[in-house]
C-alpha cells in the first residue's frame, strides 16, 4: 500500500467518522439539515451508525482488504445518497455536494486502487 492510499484513507476515514459521530449524537445543526432534508431523525442515526462502521472498517482495513472493500462500499452508496439529497430533496445550491462528492470520488479510489 502506497504512503498516498494511507493518507486517503486516513483523511476519509476520520472525515467519515466524524460525520457520523454527529450524527449519532444528533447535533443541533445536523438535526437541522435532516428536517430541511424531510428525513426522519432516525434515519440521521442509522446513517451516523452506518458511517461509523465504514470509518472503523477502512481503519481496519490496513491489515484486511475485505475491510477497505466494505467500508469503501458503504461510503459510496451513502455519499449517492447524500448527493442526491443536496441536489434533488433539498434543492440546494450545487456548492453544498462539494464534500459528498470528494468523500464519493475518494471511495472510489481507495475502492480501485488499494
Amino acid at each position: 500500500m502506497t504512503v498516498i492510499m494511507i493518507v486517503l484513507k486516513i483523511i476519509l476515514g476520520g472525515f467519515i467518522g466524524l460525520g457520523g459521530l454527529i450524527k449519532i449524537f444528533q447535533f443541533n445543526f445536523q438535526v437541522e439539515h435532516w428536517r430541511a432534508y424531510e428525513y426522519p431523525l432516525w434515519f440521521m442515526t442509522v446513517t451516523g451508525v452506518l458511517e461509523l462502521l465504514a470509518s472503523i472498517a477502512l481503519f481496519a482495513g490496513f491489515g484486511n482488504r475485505y475491510l477497505t472493500i466494505i467500508g469503501s462500499l458503504i461510503i459510496v452508496v451513502i455519499m449517492i445518497g447524500a448527493v442526491y439529497t443536496h441536489i434533488f430533496r433539498a434543492e440546494q445550491p450545487l456548492v453544498t455536494v462539494i464534500p459528498s462528492a470528494v468523500c464519493l470520488i475518494l471511495a472510489v479510489i481507495i475502492l480501485i486502487k488499494d
